[in-house]
């Protein structure tokens, strides 16, 4: 996906994606999803602030057979409405969260 090693680490420092990385970055995701039965699966939690906010804590992960689903952090999010918009424009694959 990425021409160099300079270039990953550009990115993994910060640098925006390139149309096409960014093209290639959704293709992944979306090969991805359709390599499982149900695709990525999407989880999370409210995070109550202090001064009385709170943000959506984001977690996707595929189906592991009997071992359960391995989730890895997504994101965060300013509500679960919010999460569940930005996955919803990734592909119709996505169920309420």
């Amino acid at each position: 996906m990425f021409a160099d090693d300079d270039r990953a680490e550009e990115i993994e420092t910060g640098a925006k994606l390139t149309e096409n990385e960014l093209s290639a970055a959704k293709e992944y995701v979306l090969e991805q999803q359709e390599l499982g039965d149900g695709g990525l699966i999407c989880s999370g939690f409210d995070i109550d602030l202090p001064d009385g906010a709170s943000l959506f804590a984001s977690f996707v992960g595929q189906e592991q057979g009997q071992s359960g689903i391995a989730y890895e952090f997504d994101g965060l999010f300013t509500s679960k409405q919010a999460a569940e918009s930005a996955y919803k424009k990734m592909g119709d694959h996505w169920l309420d969260l």
